[in-house]
């Protein structure tokens, strides 16, 4: 069946015969773009969140990136039957359909591997849908301003995803995947106006408009065209006949390498922002809504601009200008001022290029190719969309590790000079190739050193996690680290009794790097990185009435079942903080534990303070442990109640806990006396004095006035509960 001037397709028919079969349906579009583009913007969104639900790296994540990119390119070479066999209503309804099972798949929240596989089908849906829609808009008579308006739809579905994603994972505490499920929503919305819209469209309607015939007499028509060609020219697919034109293969190409800018931009300015830049994933994720906001906006004011001015060519040659000078600035300029300003001008000039190559691809082909043509722009569109953030991933992956950790070690050792040597610090440099590979030895090294393996509670809470460690997709790097960090360990940690109390602190800074990195930390030990640095120097001993918020800041999920918290990976700097924290209170732990020990063993005898300090260094840490603790119980109490002072100490670790108890026992009323001494002489007589002169306790109430004036609050309460003899600090309240 010949062409007719009445066919939406033809772009040099009659427009009053083709205007009232497009008007229409162009209105229905609209609500069912502003779903379809918002769907392909949520694809995306999430990246920095799957990396941290999946356990995954940069590379890793990366991968999903590539998967629409087959479903977009199997829809390239099916997009031309289905429109001649269903016609648009057959698009309308597989790709929307698709969308609807993809979305609710990835709600569930599946294995990484199948949401590779869902994210297939969600590309193929895409695919059909793009190709019909964008061929179909292209081929109107003076259709900037209308395709313009279509792809702002993109631009404004890609804008509000990560704000309203970032609004329920943050702000209503949803997981990831909870987002999908209003994405599945809105696919059901897609599908059902889409399919209102294009219902009447079938395929013998298009066959009829796109002079195209029906299925057999394809076949038998091809046959008869083949057979009058040479044999180099035969084909009988329509993209391979597209593929004929040489505009065809150029503007796609060009749309490659669009889609693979946008996309890449796009997904990886927040990451950027956030990890790189210490901005809050708040203000990452308002960038990446100002370049979405600006691509909108530029592809409506843009698109029917063109043609008011008529000169296409120099409005997208100012563009292309205007896109490469904003993207020097935002690369070259970190502050967030300047990106605010640059991020939404990048968006506007770059957004209107890619619905003007489409234009000029549908003026250079047959119509009977638009949507073969159109089809395979899109498919290598979207090939650049995934590959282009794949590769940014891999080398986002690399250069994160060689420039940021040497950064961020330079940054820790500004603020801890003299802690890290040169050759500790080379280690480091030289065994952290890739920064995930961190959390993957945290196991064996904790059973080994960081935790008593005795405690089988501990060890068997290490053990479920390193059973989950191991199935992580990147679990073949676990050899690599077992080797790596196994030499290092070897290396910082001399097996000399009488060297390791010297040498524990280094070799804490790299294991407990690791530590830190990878285990999930309990809420308590997080009160004690937040409030205390526990590093014995008075200058550094510092709180305020934030340090507990920003502490919280550098975790991402709080599990109130477990108790446990995980880190974020983002920050070297960060690591090595905390780490350098967390040593210090491991080593103060089995110090204090050990001092108490030696104490309890001088409960027949009475020390004097010079005897003991010299051939026993540990004591003074003890007192340092406590003295601390005893200043933060202060510091609370008079700021809280008496309830929230109680949930906010009951942090003291458990061992710590039990020796306290052991030495406040009045069956060891010498050793603590012995510990007084050595605490605070002077200090610890005077007290001792005023408590025996207003109070006249008996032994049991003098180690609970204490436990009580240093803080150990749970402390007190254990005694209480002990049933030992409390009537004498009565009147201290």
């Amino acid at each position: 069946m010949p062409a007719t001037e009445g066919t939406p397709l033809l772009r040099g028919g009659s427009e009053s015969s083709s205007l009232p079969s497009t008007d229409g349906d162009a209105m229905t579009l609209t609500p069912v773009d502003v779903l379809d583009k918002w769907r392909i913007a949520a694809t995306f969104f999430g990246f920095l969140i799957l990396r941290q639900y999946y356990h995954a790296n940069y590379l890793t994540v990366s991968v999903l990136l590539l998967s629409p990119v087959v479903g977009y390119t199997i829809a390239a070479f099916t997009n031309n039957a289905i429109h001649n066999r269903y016609g648009q209503r057959g698009i309308a309804i597989i790709g929307p359909g698709l969308h609807v099972i993809a979305f609710l798949a990835v709600a569930l929240h599946p294995p990484y591997q199948v949401l590779i596989l869902v994210f297939v089908l969600a590309g193929l849906g895409s695919g059909l849908v793009d190709a019909g829609w964008n061929a179909w808009i292209g081929s109107m008579p003076d259709s900037s301003g209308i395709m313009g308006s279509l792809h702002s739809f993109y631009g404004l579905g890609a804008a509000l995803a990560p704000v309203i994603a970032n609004t329920v994972i943050t702000k209503l505490g949803w997981g990831w995947y909870g987002f999908y499920y209003l994405m599945a929503l809105a696919s059901v919305i897609e599908l059902s106006s889409s399919t209102a819209a294009f219902f009447s469209k079938t395929g013998d309607q298009y066959r009829l408009h796109h002079g195209t015939p029906s299925e057999p007499e394809i076949v038998h028509d091809q046959a008869i065209f083949n057979d009058s060609l040479p044999d180099k020219k035969r084909c009988s697919s329509p993209v391979l006949q597209a593929l004929r034109n040489p505009s065809t293969m150029l503007i796609s190409m060009f749309i490659f390498l669009y889609a693979g800018i946008e996309i890449s931009l796009a997904d990886w300015i927040m990451t950027l922002a956030v990890d790189h830049r210490a901005q809050t994933p708040f203000a990452g994720s308002m960038l990446t809504f100002a370049f979405w906001g600006g691509l909108t906006s530029g592809r409506i004011i843009i698109g029917f601009l063109i043609p008011l001015i008529g000169n296409s060519k120099g409005v997208i040659t100012s563009c292309l200008i205007v896109t490469i000078l904003s993207h020097l600035v935002f690369t070259l300029r970190s502050d967030l001022v300047t990106s605010a300003v640059v991020v939404p001008l990048l968006g506007f000039s770059l957004g209107p290029l890619f619905p003007e190559a489409v234009i000029m691809q549908t003026r250079l082909v047959d119509r009977r190719l638009h949507v073969a043509a159109v089809g395979f722009a899109c498919a290598l569109g979207s090939a650049g969309g995934c590959v282009f953030p794949f590769l940014v991933g891999v080398i986002a992956n690399s250069y994160d590790i060689t420039s940021f950790i040497k950064g961020d070690i330079e940054k820790f050792d500004a603020h801890r000079p003299s802690i890290l040597t040169d050759q500790l610090r080379s280690d480091i440099q030289d065994v952290l190739s890739d920064k995930a590979r961190c959390m993957f030895k945290w196991a064996q090294l904790t059973l080994k050193f960081l935790l008593d393996p005795s405690d089988e509670e501990d060890e068997a809470a290490i053990q479920e996690n390193l059973d989950h460690v191991e199935t992580r997709p990147n679990r073949c790097l676990l050899r690599q680290m077992a080797e790596a960090y196994e030499k290092l360990y070897k290396k910082h940690l001399p097996s000399d009794i009488d060297k390791q109390v010297a040498t524990m602190r280094k070799a804490e800074k790299v294991l407990g790097w690791i530590f830190v990195a990878a285990r999930p930390l309990r809420l308590y030990e997080i009160l004690c990185l937040a409030d205390e640095n526990y590093n014995g120097s008075a200058e550094l001993r510092k709180s305020s009435d934030q340090s507990i918020l920003k502490a919280c800041r550098s975790f991402l999920f709080i599990s109130e079942e477990s108790r446990t918290v995980e880190m974020s990976h983002s920050s070297v700097e960060t690591l090595l903080q905390d780490a350098y924290n967390m040593a210090r209170i491991s080593q103060n732990t089995r110090v204090s534990i050990d001092s108490i020990s030696y104490l309890l063993s001088t409960n027949s005898v009475t020390i004097d303070t010079w005897e003991i300090i010299d051939q026993q260094p540990l004591i003074p840490y003890t007192a340092e442990f406590w003295s601390q603790h005893a200043n933060l119980a202060i510091r609370q109490a008079n700021k809280t109640t008496v309830s929230d002072e109680r949930d906010t100490l009951d942090h003291i670790p458990d061992a710590i806990r039990t020796s306290i108890r052991s030495l406040l026992n009045p069956e060891n009323q010498r050793a603590f006396e012995n510990w007084l001494a050595l605490y605070s002489p002077d200090q610890g007589q005077k007290q001792k004095k005023r408590f025996i002169k207003n109070l006249v306790p008996r032994a049991s109430g003098q180690q609970l006035y204490y436990a009580m004036i240093l803080g150990f609050w749970v402390v007190a309460r254990d005694t209480i509960d002990d049933g030992w003899d409390v009537d004498a600090v009565g009147g201290y309240f």
